[in-house]
Parts: structure tokens; C-alpha cells; sequence
């Protein structure tokens, strides 16, 4: 059954690959083109997340002349999905084109902008963003390699405008389709020669922030199944305990006064001080 179901997402993603192609050849020989794009994400903060993405490209006529959408995983937010659309239209537009885009999506707008704009930008910068750091690595090259000209079109969501409510509709539309998300496994930038992974997925959050909560997290589930503590698993706010545990004074410094302190509110927690009562038996 496993092997059955490998075979059907490569076949998907042949018939994904193939459309992008076929895509891109229609584009090649275009000079200018104009595209509206979008992404919508949906139960968010869930395990059940969903995020599509997705453009259509418009004629000089106002006419829809090829359209494109997928969904897409990992790290879901919105702002994925804007800048996964962007992504997607510049894959298949051709060399040296000059192209108008029409996104709601301020932030994505700014972040480009702002990255493209700033020929000091590191690789250390591209790590200290807060996420999305692979997309947006893969977008600034190929704008780059391509030579392509750029002009951002605000469009303000939730208007008249026929085009945007269109790509917006095709996207929540894509949350349905049981194909598997789109994965771009090929990358357009050779500036990173390695890149961190959390198991096979890598990781597009801040670096040093992803580490520092990963090993928060295993800490605390470590914590949580310790047998003095598996009774108050379901009948404590662990978020308002771990805060009264760790907050024992100036966080920019540890001294051995606030690890006391904290060694003491865990055992008046687990009831592990010597009182008299305990001292009975």
C-alpha cells in the first residue's frame, strides 16, 4: 500500500513539474506579463493546517491565459503561502521580462523588496529571519539570475477587483484536492552550502530560536513524564507554572541564588521537601 501511494505523489508531482513546463514554454518568448497571485492557509495552529498557493497570468486583453495552483507544506503561515505564489510565477516567467504583480500582501512586498535592495545582506541575515528564510532565498536569485524587472501592485483584499477574488477563490478551492503538496527540491541560490534540517524537513525559522525552543520542548516533556510529576499532567497550567519556576529574577544573568529558587518551588511542586509530615514514615 506505501509503495502504491510513493507512486502516485511521484506521478503527482510529474503532472505538476510538467504543468510549470508547459507553463513556462507558453511564457518564453513574452517580454512583459502581468500576474495575480494569492495564498490562503486554513486551521491554522492545528495539526489539520492546510496552505495553498497559487497565480494566474493575464493577457493585455484582461483575459486569464494559464492559471496554477497547489498546496504546499511545512511551516504553515500565511505569509508562506504569499511568498510561495511569488515563487511559483517567477519559476516560469521567461529571461529579462518585466513583470507586474498583483498580490495583497503588503508583507511579502516589503520583505522582497527589502532583501533584493541590500547587496549586504548575509547569510547569517538570511538565518536570523523569523521564517520562510528558504522561499525567500530561492526568490532574490532567481529575480537576479533571470534579470527580471519587478513592479508590485497592492491590491487591497476583499475588493471588486475580478482577477484577485478569482486566484483567491482557486486557492481555498485547492485545500480539497487529495493530491500531495508541491516540495521545489531544486534551489536557485548557491550562497548556503548546507542547510539545517529538523529530521528530513528543513528548517525555516530563526535558527538559533528554533533551537532554543526544540530543546525547551524536550526538556519539558522530559519533565512532564516524570513519574512525581505524571498526576498533575492534565490538572496543571503548565504555561503559568514553567513561568513561576523560571522567573526568579534578572533573566540576562544566572547566579546560584535563582537556581535555589527554582530547586525549591520545583519540590514544594513535586512535594519533595523534608516536612514532618514526610518525615513520619
Amino acid at each position: 500500500m506505501d509503495i502504491r501511494r510513493k507512486r502516485q505523489q511521484k506521478d503527482y508531482i510529474s503532472v505538476w513539474k510538467e504543468t510549470l513546463h508547459t507553463i513556462q514554454q507558453h511564457l518564453k518568448e513574452e517580454d512583459t506579463l502581468s500576474f495575480y497571485t494569492d495564498g490562503s492557509l486554513i486551521n491554522a495552529n492545528t495539526q489539520v493546517a492546510s496552505m495553498t498557493a497559487g497565480f494566474i497570468c493575464i493577457s493585455d486583453t484582461n483575459n486569464i491565459t494559464h492559471s496554477f495552483t497547489t498546496t504546499i507544506e511545512n511551516w504553515p503561515s500565511s505569509l508562506r503561502t504569499e511568498l510561495f505564489a511569488i515563487l511559483l510565477l517567477l519559476i516560469v516567467s521567461p529571461h529579462g521580462c518585466r513583470i507586474d504583480i498583483n498580490t495583497d500582501s503588503q508583507n511579502s512586498i516589503n520583505i522582497i523588496q527589502h532583501i533584493y535592495n541590500n547587496p549586504t545582506f548575509s547569510i547569517r541575515d538570511y538565518f536570523r529571519l523569523p521564517n520562510n528564510n528558504l522561499v525567500i532565498n530561492n526568490i532574490v536569485p532567481i529575480i537576479k539570475e533571470k534579470n527580471l524587472t519587478l513592479r508590485f501592485n497592492k491590491i487591497k483584499a476583499h475588493n471588486n477587483d475580478y482577477f484577485n477574488k478569482r486566484i483567491d477563490q482557486e486557492c481555498k478551492i485547492a485545500h480539497y484536492d487529495s493530491t500531495p503538496a508541491l516540495v521545489i527540491k531544486r534551489h536557485y541560490f548557491d550562497n548556503i552550502q548546507f542547510i539545517p534540517q529538523w529530521g528530513s524537513i528543513p528548517i525555516e525559522r530563526r535558527l538559533r530560536k528554533f533551537i532554543t525552543d526544540s530543546s525547551n520542548l524536550k526538556n519539558y516533556l522530559f519533565f512532564l513524564h516524570l513519574p512525581q510529576n505524571y498526576k498533575y499532567k492534565n490538572i496543571v497550567d503548565w504555561d503559568l507554572t514553567l513561568w513561576i519556576l523560571c522567573n526568579n529574577g534578572e533573566k540576562s544573568e544566572t547566579n546560584f541564588e535563582q537556581h535555589r529558587k527554582m530547586i525549591f518551588k520545583y519540590k514544594l511542586l513535586s512535594e519533595q521537601l523534608a516536612v514532618l509530615e514526610k518525615t513520619k514514615y
